[in-house]
């Protein structure tokens, strides 16, 4: 996972360039981090 996601970080900064690399991944970290409660709440429904 770890691994994986430093290479997306990686692919990002080569295509964007760094400084949207780093959005970009805290962008992912930001809706993985919120996507976790609301499924939660959804599946509980």
């Amino acid at each position: 996972m770890t691994e994986d996601f430093s290479g997306f970080v990686a692919w990002v900064e080569e295509r964007f360039g760094t400084v949207t690399g780093y959005i970009a991944a805290i962008l992912v970290i930001v809706l993985v981090l919120s996507a976790v409660p609301i499924a939660y709440w959804y599946y509980l429904g």
